[in-house]
C-alpha cells in the first residue's frame, strides 16, 4: 500500500491487468475521487480477491506489464 501514491496515475489500467473485473473497476472509479485512493482499493481487492497469491513479485510483474517500470522497481525495492 505504501506505492499507493505512484499507482494512482494508473489504477485502471493496474486494475484490469491484476484481472479485478470491470465492473469493479468502473465502480471504484465512479465511487471513490481521489486516484492515490482507488489505486488504494485496486489494491485492496486485489489482496482480498487473490489472498496469499496477491505478492509483490506479482505487482511488480502487473506494473511492469502495464509499463512501470519505475513503480515496479520502487516496490521490489522497499
Amino acid at each position: 500500500m505504501k506505492i499507493k501514491e505512484e499507482v494512482g496515475i494508473c489504477w485502471r489500467d493496474l486494475g484490469l491487468t491484476l484481472r479485478i473485473g470491470s465492473a469493479i473497476v468502473c465502480n471504484i472509479g465512479q465511487d471513490i475521487q481521489e486516484s492515490r485512493e482507488r489505486a488504494h482499493q485496486v489494491l485492496k481487492v486485489w489482496i482480498d480477491q487473490n489472498g496469499r497469491e496477491a505478492t509483490v513479485g506479482r505487482l511488480a510483474c502487473a506494473l511492469n506489464g502495464i509499463r512501470r517500470k519505475k513503480i515496479a522497481d520502487k516496490l521490489l525495492g522497499m
